[in-house]
């Protein structure tokens, strides 16, 4: 009886470890795409992520790590996937598909600049309310006052 009771505990305690499935939250590369898998099994999308290199990473709405393109409406990622900072960037226009290339430029956060007059690199420059550095002449002046600080 009591070999009966240990083997019927074993098989309930083996078949209710065969029904926890154990899932490794983390970075997963399936051919050329990188995804990320939360702590349920499911990818993560529309999220920053965390690389092994300390860098953030943009999840798209499928779940792949976006590269060389706009992430999270104002940021852009190289091909690395990191996050532009400091940096000027000629690209396709947003929003358009045959729009021509404009210059866009991430501050150091990686935003990318917006509405108005930045300083950077000791120059002014001006930017629409998407981002599009303007060219030609301007019927507002730039700033003047020396606490101007760079984005």
């Amino acid at each position: 009886m009591m070999k009966r009771m240990a083997a019927l505990l074993l098989a309930v305690c083996l078949s209710f470890g065969a029904a926890i499935t154990a899932y490794a939250e983390g970075w997963q590369k399936s051919g050329t795409e990188w995804t990320y898998t939360d702590e349920d099994g499911k990818k993560v999308t529309n999220q920053w992520k965390k690389g092994a290199d300390n860098q953030f990473r943009w999840l798209g709405p499928e779940g792949t790590m976006a590269t060389n393109s706009w992430a999270d409406d104002d940021y852009y990622v190289d091909s690395e996937g990191r996050i532009v900072t400091d940096q000027w960037k000629k690209l396709p226009k947003r929003g358009t598909r045959n729009g021509g290339t404009v210059w866009y430029y991430f501050g150091n956060s990686g935003r990318c600049v917006t509405d108005g007059w930045a300083k950077i690199s000791g120059k002014y420059y001006y930017f629409d309310e998407d981002g599009v550095m303007q060219t030609g002449r301007a019927d507002e002046e730039p700033p003047t006052e020396a606490a101007d600080e760079e984005e």
